[in-house]
């Protein structure tokens, strides 16, 4: 049995990404440094509580912008790393620049450099869509190579930085290295900050429902189950190059109020809409190229995505289950939800 670290384990993506690994035979130890408030520290708690059932997961609560060395027999047991952990957030990074840097860069900075001197054979990464910036995007999506510098906030700075600090790494240490950059991840378990939640929520409790820049900025919503599978794919693929960067995304962006239509429907109700202007640090559009994923791990096949309308029905029949049992106040909200 192969040994993975996951970082950020009881956040969404590691959360998710670790209950796949567990069912398939992997050793996971989850480090988290578990400091969420309100309904992000409820999520936190119920996804900790179901990775804990698994004989195989280790939870270790650190900060990782802190010293590691209490951690190096973790780090020299293990096989993998997935570095997750981070502070997300584009516009909150504008308000609050310190905390990301801590949390992002240096932490990052922190987790690589162990696991460089711990024999890992391979160091996975998160980056994001944000590193791209505002920019026109041509009519196949972005690639990887279309970094012009122009990004719109300091979370995006961050994983600037961090890809950066990989490249150097793969150059002076043994490790495959690998960074992903994520389009817009939602499903069951997701952030309460992102708009899907928001709209869902906001719906559910009748409550007005903030709409910037019209509606009409643009996103590639991709599914957590499908980013789960071709992060989990590439784990032991052994490359002849050192470092590659990857994008993620489904390939289909939707306006917002696309995606805020789509919900009304699932639901069966209307939101009420208050639009509000565009923040600085949003950008127009994301849509991801994913042809050379495809060309290096799928052999040119085309890649099976969740279609928004059944990740969304799937988002919503589980967060009403998730606030039916956490609060009274969706009490009666499935016997109203449209069949």
């Amino acid at each position: 049995m192969e040994t993975i670290i996951i970082t950020g384990s009881s956040g969404f993506i590691g959360y998710s990404l670790s209950k796949y690994l567990l069912d398939r035979d992997f050793r996971v130890i989850g480090i988290d440094v578990h400091n969420g408030e309100g309904e992000q520290k409820r999520l936190q708690d119920e996804r900790l509580s179901q990775l804990i059932q698994f004989k195989e997961f280790t939870s270790i609560r650190k900060d990782l912008s802190e010293d590691l060395s209490d951690l190096k027999e973790y780090f020299n047991e293990s096989n993998y790393v997935i570095h997750l952990a981070a502070t997300p957030g584009v516009r909150e990074s504008n308000r609050n620049p310190q905390k990301y840097i801590k949390n992002n860069i240096v932490a990052f900075s922190n987790v690589i450099e162990m696991a460089a001197k711990s024999n890992i054979m391979h160091f996975i990464f998160a980056s994001s869509s944000s590193v791209y910036g505002d920019m026109n995007i041509p009519i196949n999506g972005l690639k990887e190579n279309m970094i012009e510098g122009n990004v719109q906030s300091v979370y995006a700075m961050t994983k600037v930085a961090n890809e950066i600090e990989a490249l150097v790494f793969s150059k002076k240490s043994k490790m495959q290295i690998t960074g992903f950059r994520f389009f817009s991840v939602y499903g069951p378990y997701g952030r309460p900050d992102m708009a899907i939640w928001l709209f869902t929520d906001s719906i559910l409790k009748n409550k007005p429902v903030k709409v910037f820049g019209k509606g009409l900025m643009k996103r590639d919503f991709t599914y957590i189950d499908d980013v789960v599978l071709y992060i989990a794919k590439v784990i032991k693929i052994k490359r002849t190059s050192s470092f590659e960067i990857y994008n993620i995304g489904s390939m289909r962006p939707q306006t917002i109020l696309s995606l805020l239509n789509c919900i009304e429907s699932e639901l069966g109700r209307k939101a009420n809409i208050i639009f509000e202007d565009k923040d600085i640090a949003d950008v127009n559009e994301t849509f991801a190229n994913m042809e050379k994923y495809i060309k290096e791990y799928e052999l040119g096949k085309d890649l099976d995505f969740t279609r928004m309308e059944s990740g969304i029905s799937k988002f919503c029949k589980w967060l009403i289950d998730f606030q039916r049992n956490n609060s009274r106040n969706y009490a009666g909200v499935i016997a109203s939800k449209k069949r």
